[in-house]
């Protein structure tokens, strides 16, 4: 992969015990902060949601109720950066190192490296291929 190709993260952290008020609060703090930095190009960060269809692909209506904050068992983060050393930048930012140090509390810590999230096995690095991008409103 060359260091200024764009590049996408698909990351789940694992939640100790749900997901409490206060790390809700810290994301939304930690996503302000990475809006500004340069070379994102998306940043999402994501609850568990109930799957939406039946088992015959159609949608379940009324859509389900969300899983409530403290039966959330990760937290999905899906990342994308115009280049290697972009996502770099970003995740030794203080954003980033702040938000560990802070919140490290509420996630399974990695046993190989204390100081972050068990993501060894569930981290993927992309890269990206094929793209569709829409600007309509659902």
């Amino acid at each position: 992969m060359n260091i200024m190709n764009p590049i996408t993260v698909v990351s789940k952290w694992p939640l100790k015990n749900g997901c409490p008020p206060e790390l809700i609060k810290a994301l939304e703090k930690l996503t302000e902060m990475t809006r500004s930095q340069p070379g994102v190009l998306i940043y999402l960060v994501n609850l568990q949601a109930p799957f939406p269809v039946d088992s015959n692909g159609s949608p379940i209506c009324p859509y389900p109720n969300p899983i409530p904050l403290n039966e959330q068992k990760e937290i999905v983060f899906i990342e994308s950066y115009s280049s290697v050393q972009a996502f770099s930048d970003h995740f030794k930012s203080p954003a980033v190192t702040d938000f560990l140090r802070e919140n490290i509390k509420y996630f399974r810590e990695d046993p190989n490296n204390p100081g972050f999230p068990d993501t060894a096995e569930t981290t993927e690095f992309l890269d990206r291929r094929f793209s569709i991008y829409s600007e309509t409103k659902a």
